[in-house]
C-alpha cells in the first residue's frame, strides 16, 4: 500500500468520518484514505502531527465528530471537515541544464530554448526543474515522460531532476508536471523538444561519402585492371622480340615471360622450384633494369617496345 501513497507500512488505527473517508494513522505518520477514487493524502510533521510514530490502537472518535490520533509524542485532536488540500495549481519552470555533469549555461528560465540540439557523443544529460510552490517546497512532487520512449508517467518522488542516457538518435519530447505538498499537480507542466544527433560516422553525408569513395576504389582498380589487361594483349607474342634486347640473364628472361603470361609470384616459385625470395630479387633486378617500379609499368613498357619494334 505505501506505493500508493500510505505514509507506512503499519497500520496503527482507522476512523471513518461522517463523508466516508477513512482516516489511518501509522509508524511514519497520518493519511486519508478516499474509497471512490482509491487514494491517498499523506499528512506528515509539517501539517502539525505530534509524531510520524503513532500508537496502535490508540484513535477515537468523539460524538461531536472530532477524531483523536494519540502517539508517542502526544496526541493530534481535529475535525475532518476542517483539513482541507491546498489548491494552489504550482507553475513548473526549468532551472538548469547539465551534460555529462556539467552545467551548460541556456540563459534564464523565461528566455530558455523549448528545444535542443543534442550530440549522441555525450551519454548523460540532466534537466533540473522546480514547482513554484514555496509552501513545504521539499514535499513537492514530479514525473516526467519522454515520447516516444515512454508510455507511462514515471514518478520522481521528491526528485526534481531527470537523467536521459545513451538516447539513439532521433526526435523526443520531454514532458514534466510537478504538484504542491497536497497532491495537487499541475498536468500541463513543462514541455521540451530534444533531437539527438547521429555521430559524424552514423550520418547521411558521411554515408554518402563512404560510398563514393568506396565507388571511387572501386574504379580505378577497374580501371587498373583493364590497362593490365590491355597491356597483356598488346604485348602478347611480340615480347620475345623485346626480351632479348633488355641484357638480361637467362633466368630473368624467364621470370620476365611468366610474368608478361600474369603468373603470380607464388606459381613463379612452384614452376621453377626456386624460394619466394629468390624470385623476389630477380623480379627486382629486372625492374632495375628496365627502369620500372611494378608489373604495370613493366607490361606497360614491353608494350610500348614491342610496338616500335613491330
Amino acid at each position: 500500500m505505501t506505493q500508493d501513497g500510505l505514509p507506512g507500512a503499519v497500520v496503527c488505527g482507522i476512523l471513518e468520518d461522517e463523508s466516508g473517508l477513512l482516516w489511518i494513522s501509522t509508524n511514519r505518520g497520518l493519511a486519508r484514505f478516499a474509497p471512490r477514487t482509491e487514494t491517498f493524502t499523506a499528512y506528515g510533521l509539517h501539517d502539525g502531527i505530534q509524531e510520524n510514530q503513532f500508537n496502535t490502537g490508540a484513535c477515537f472518535r468523539s460524538s461531536d465528530g472530532r477524531m483523536f490520533f494519540g502517539g508517542v509524542n502526544g496526541y493530534n485532536v481535529f475535525r475532518p471537515e476542517e483539513a482541507k488540500e491546498n489548491p494552489f495549481i504550482p507553475p513548473v519552470a526549468w532551472t538548469a541544464f547539465f551534460r555529462n555533469g556539467q552545467e551548460v549555461k541556456l540563459g534564464n528560465p523565461y528566455s530558455r530554448p523549448r528545444s535542443l540540439k543534442l550530440s549522441s557523443q555525450f551519454d548523460v544529460y540532466a534537466f533540473e526543474f522546480a514547482a513554484l510552490c514555496y509552501f513545504m517546497p521539499a514535499l513537492n512532487r514530479f514525473a516526467y515522460r519522454l515520447e516516444p520512449r515512454d508510455r507511462e508517467w514515471i514518478s520522481l518522488g521528491s526528485i526534481n531532476t531527470v537523467i536521459l542516457s545513451r538516447l539513439k538518435p532521433g526526435d523526443y519530447r520531454l514532458y514534466v508536471k510537478g504538484s504542491n505538498p497536497d497532491g495537487v499537480w499541475n498536468e500541463s507542466g513543462f514541455e521540451i523538444g530534444i533531437q539527438i544527433v547521429p555521430p559524424f560516422w552514423k550520418s547521411t553525408w558521411f554515408a554518402i561519402l563512404a560510398l563514393l569513395f568506396i565507388a571511387s576504389g572501386v574504379v580505378t582498380v577497374v580501371r587498373m585492371w583493364m590497362k593490365l589487361r590491355s597491356a597483356f594483349m598488346v604485348v602478347g607474342d611480340r615480347a620475345d622480340s623485346v626480351v632479348d634486347s633488355y641484357g638480361l640473364t637467362a633466368r630473368e628472361k624467364e621470370i620476365l615471360r611468366l610474368i608478361l603470361k600474369g603468373t603470380r609470384n607464388k606459381d613463379i616459385e612452384k614452376k621453377l622450384f626456386i624460394s619466394g625470395s629468390t624470385v623476389r630479387n630477380h623480379i627486382y633486378n629486372i625492374y632495375q633494369k628496365l627502369g620500372v617500379k611494378n608489373r604495370l609499368e613493366l607490361i606497360s613498357r614491353i608494350g610500348k617496345d614491342a610496338q616500335k619494334k613491330s
